[in-house]
């Protein structure tokens, strides 16, 4: 590689790393492109020969953050179970947003969302990371660790949810809560919300149950002229 080479990328990381932790500490829309390229020390026409946009440099970002997600879910499993696995992603993910690119980088959050799916290179790898997720849950289930009446789509995208709420809660209170509580209280919220327990239905599932039968009830009867 010639130097020219190695000082370019040696300053486009230096540019990503910068706007990571602008983002982390100011988020998505207090960050501008005229702070990164003063932080980096560089003038803003040099910023943009990198990086046309600031949603150029998000993506890039967040190709990053799903690259690790990948390279974590594609090692091998050594023993571990499934559902061992996905706390592990879900770590990551908490680790992400709360000390690297912020909550407001949850691919989740409406803009960050579109810029996600209007972007191949994000989308490919956040649809890649969405199946191998949805995976391990099918695997959990069917090992008999997960309950088997979660859907799939739904513990995935609450894996996604309750890392971008570490990020928040975290960006709240400050030093007053530490990212590894953070990310443990996450962890063992997701582990015993998705984990197969032998108890009966809680009290708002049977409400909600009672509620479809009697709105089921009602419709028959209406239609009989019951009612």
């Amino acid at each position: 590689m010639r130097f020219h080479e190695r000082q370019r990328l040696a300053r486009e990381q230096e540019i990503v790393s910068v706007a990571r932790q602008l983002l982390a500490s100011k988020g998505y829309h207090d960050t501008s492109m005229e702070q990164v390229a003063e932080t980096v020390g560089i003038s803003k026409a040099t910023l943009y020969q990198h990086f046309p946009s600031k949603d150029d440099l998000v993506g890039r970002l967040i190709v990053e953050h799903l690259d690790r997600l990948l390279a974590l879910l594609d090692s091998p499993a050594d023993g571990a179970a499934p559902v061992e696995r996905l706390a592990a992603a879900l770590g990551l993910m908490v680790t992400v947003h709360t000390r690297g690119i912020g909550p407001e980088l949850d691919t989740n959050a409406g803009a960050i969302r579109a810029l996600v799916l209007d972007r191949p290179a994000c989308r490919e790898r956040y649809e890649r990371v969405v199946t191998r997720l949805a995976a391990l849950v099918a695997e959990g289930q069917a090992a008999g660790a997960i309950h088997p009446g979660l859907a799939a789509p739904v513990v995935v995208q609450a894996m996604f949810a309750l890392s971008c709420a570490a990020g928040v809660v975290r960006g709240q209170r400050g030093d007053a809560l530490d990212s590894a509580t953070a990310g443990e209280s996450v962890v063992r919220l997701f582990l015993d919300g998705v984990r197969r327990l032998p108890q009966p239905p809680s009290t708002f599932l049977r409400a909600e149950r009672g509620s479809r039968e009697g709105e089921a009830g009602a419709t028959i009867a209406k239609t009989a002229g019951l009612s």
